[in-house]
């Protein structure tokens, strides 16, 4: 990753190509599933929207399950669950264990049973 850096450091005139390229060696080194985890834990909404909004907006970087479930477990665990399913229900890729149960352990910290029975529903037994 400090090779990609420093070469892209040395381009004179960035433009589309070159961001996108330092920007696929964070998604391929996880770098940004590191960004939403630390928003995760400070609560940071607003920023880790704007994580993934720059990753498929500016950067033409498709968010993977890891940035999936933390960016849903960010949103629960904020107290935002409506919306965190809405995320869930909308993402281009299937919801793997750890995606539910993100909400799931929200729903339970908020006491939404209700959302909860409907979430557990989905796990595999």
């Amino acid at each position: 990753m400090s090779e990609a850096c420093q070469l892209f450091d040395e381009v004179m005139e960035k433009d589309v190509v070159s961001w996108t390229a330092l920007f696929s060696c964070y998604e391929q080194c996880g770098m940004y599933s590191c960004h939403l985890g630390d928003c995760r834990h400070m609560g940071l909404v607003d920023e880790g929207r704007s994580y993934v909004d720059a990753m498929t907006r500016y950067y033409n970087v498709e968010p993977n399950i890891k940035n999936y479930v933390r960016m849903v477990d960010l949103l629960a665990r904020s107290g935002l669950l409506k919306e965190a399913e809405k995320l869930i229900d909308s993402m281009p890729i299937a919801p793997d264990v750890a995606t539910w149960g993100a909400l799931l352990g929200a729903c339970r910290k908020h006491g939404n049973s209700e959302m909860g029975e409907r979430v557990g529903r989905k796990l595999p037994p």
